[in-house]
């Protein structure tokens, strides 16, 4: 029985002990979220290092940085980390800078457009780094280290035989002033320590609420300067955010176990440390079932839908390494695949909370009503930053395509109501094409050779142009899938060859006279010549597939050949393929003029080869 009493009275002071733990996170959580009201400006940085193509974690960074910038009336900086020159790519500062300019994530202050807090690029501040890595020599809170890079390999090996952690000695801490003059006077390299703090050390993050970090198990006196003379990550981040005044870190969780260092550097310099909130990680695509509903009002006729997402892979952190990093892990291979930056921004909120995607649901966790379809404005009246889940987040590329799909329909959608409206007017010098149908232009000259696409500045050329778009609704998630051979559009702006076409039919005429089919293809011609003049319409759209459906059974009867074998030269001409989609969906979606074009280009391929050859005869 006493037993029994101890074990009941434990396990109650445990139960105690927990609920003071999580109410003690709440009140530091109200305590941060009480000093957003404050008049001090909100100041935010994103300050990625140039080491490469820009990471899908940092656009999610910049956005949360950009999202909490807005939602309070404050400024978001871009600066340069660029201080370990051995891992910067020359290209990698122009792709931070693009990428944030593509997102819409456009900085108030940045090394391109400049501010009060300049530079922007760390590298070029070396200057004040100095002064304030010796202000700390100066008041004793740091020191010269002069041990060699062999003498910290020794201490490692020998740290590693007896199974303890890795730490520096602090041997150069009490140097004598004559030890320390002996060795500048011979010109001994060294890096400059910070001589760490033996108290524990209190976190408070807006996310994390308060953690404890004991400051006698970290590596020991750590370094802020190198040999070289830069600035490591820690004295340069906390020198930066105190002289331009930034008011919140809101940074990845892989720095959460530096901050302590950040705070001990804080305190010794005598400033006020901004409010710190680390984000979860992105974790590329974990072994896990995700069941969504989504609810995309008018886009699915208000029909409410379900889906499995299947996802494998390591689960790990999705870093620069990770196998999905080249599919999805960069903000390049994600513009490069043409996703519409709207797209990509909703997708990266559609896992670890901080918006709120459901109207009923506060929290703003991920629930069963995901919504797809926020434009920024909305992210920014959604976001709470203390919100924000503590777990991990995992990024699904079916919610991905989901939002794709809904973004490039809607952004088609708008075009194609603002083409509409300008036609009706008779004044045309009004008239510019919209952004969506430049963009798919220009990705299309980029990547498809001998292009054939209207290039007339028009509302009716445009119309056309996005009338056919709107008919591979729910189909297209980026512009690679209107290229992309395997998904079978690109005979929308792309001719066929003539010469495998030709290789084909002089196989058919082995069957069917070539008189037959040139007969054949110029009946083609005329039907569809007929169907404009006989309907009065502008586009192959606007039209009902049954006349086409029509005209196709007037060609079969007036050639004389089966309707079969009619559809597939047809389709031949069209597309370069026997085998395709219907010819009355090829018929509208590529336009009359466009495959009249392209029969009567086949036919006089034809008839000129056809010449040439009896000529050679």
């Amino acid at each position: 029985m006493l037993v029994k009493g101890v074990l009941t009275l434990t396990s109650s002071r445990m139960r105690l002990s927990r609920s003071i733990y999580f109410l003690r996170q709440k009140c530091i959580i109200f305590r941060q979220k009480c000093k957003l009201t404050e008049n001090s400006p909100i100041r935010v940085r994103f300050a990625p290092s140039p080491t490469g193509f820009m990471h899908l974690g940092g656009l999610r960074t910049a956005l949360f940085n950009k999202l909490f910038a807005v939602k309070h009336s404050g400024k978001f900086i871009l600066r340069i980390e660029d201080t370990d020159k051995s891992r910067v790519q020359p290209y990698a500062k122009d792709d931070i800078i693009e990428s944030l300019h593509w997102s819409g994530l456009t900085p108030d202050e940045s090394p391109t457009t400049g501010g009060n807090y300049g530079s922007y690029i760390q590298s070029e501040r070396r200057p004040l780094y100095s002064s304030i890595a010796q202000k700390l020599i100066d008041e004793g809170f740091a020191y010269r280290c002069f041990c060699s890079s062999e003498r910290l390999a020794i201490l490692r090996k020998e740290q590693s035989r007896r199974r303890e952690p890795h730490r520096y000695d602090n041997r150069c801490r009490n140097l004598s002033q004559r030890e320390i003059d002996e060795n500048l006077s011979a010109s001994r390299p060294y890096v400059i320590r910070f001589k760490i703090d033996n108290s524990p050390i209190e976190v408070n993050d807006i996310i994390y609420g308060s953690s404890v970090f004991n400051s006698l198990n970290s590596e020991g006196d750590f370094i802020i300067v190198k040999s070289d003379g830069m600035p490591v990550y820690h004295l340069a981040n906390v020198i930066d955010d105190h002289y331009m005044e930034i008011s919140h870190v809101i940074r990845g969780f892989e720095w959460f176990t530096s901050t302590p260092k950040h705070l001990m550097l804080y305190k010794a310099l005598n400033w006020s440390p901004p409010q710190f909130a680390h984000l979860p990680l992105l974790l590329s695509r974990l072994v896990y079932i995700l069941v969504c509903r989504v609810n995309l009002n008018n886009y699915t006729a208000n029909k409410h839908f379900s889906f499995l997402s299947y996802q494998f892979s390591s689960g790990g952190k999705l870093s620069k390494r990770s196998p999905e990093f080249s599919l999805i892990g960069s903000v390049h291979s994600l513009r490069k695949a043409g996703y519409m930056p709207s797209a990509v921004l909703n997708w990266l909120t559609s896992t670890g909370g901080g918006v709120c995607h459901d109207d009923s649901n506060e929290k703003g966790d991920f629930s069963n009503k995901w919504r797809p379809e926020f434009e920024f404005s909305e992210l920014v009246s959604r976001f709470n930053l203390s919100n924000i889940n503590r777990h991990n987040a995992h990024l699904s590329t079916d919610l991905l395509k989901i939002c794709g799909q809904f973004h490039f329909d809607k952004a088609v959608n708008n075009a194609l109501d603002y083409c509409i409206m300008h036609q009706k007017q008779s004044n045309q010098t009004t008239y510019k094409t919209p952004q969506i149908l430049e963009t798919i232009k220009e990705y299309l000259q980029s990547n498809v050779e001998n292009l054939s696409i209207g290039k007339s500045q028009s509302a009716q050329n445009d119309l056309r142009v996005l009338k056919r778009l709107q008919l591979l609704k729910c189909r297209i998630h980026c512009l690679d899938d209107l290229v992309d051979p395997d998904n079978g559009f690109l005979f929308m702006w792309k001719s066929p060859d003539l010469a495998t076409c030709e290789g084909v039919i002089t196989k058919i005429s082995i069957k069917i006279p070539l008189e037959d089919i040139l007969r054949l293809f110029g009946c083609f011609v005329e039907e569809m010549n007929h169907i404009l003049q006989k309907e009065q319409v502008n586009d192959s759209t606007d039209l009902n597939s049954d006349v086409i459906t029509t005209s196709l059974q007037s060609v079969c009867e007036r050639s004389g050949v089966e309707r079969k074998t009619v559809l597939h030269l047809i389709r031949l001409g069209l597309i370069g393929f026997e085998v395709g989609p219907p010819v009355v969906e090829l018929i509208q979606l590529l336009s009359i003029p466009e495959v009249t074009n392209r029969i009567n280009n086949l036919k006089n391929f034809l008839i000129r080869n056809c010449s040439q050859s009896h000529e050679a005869l």
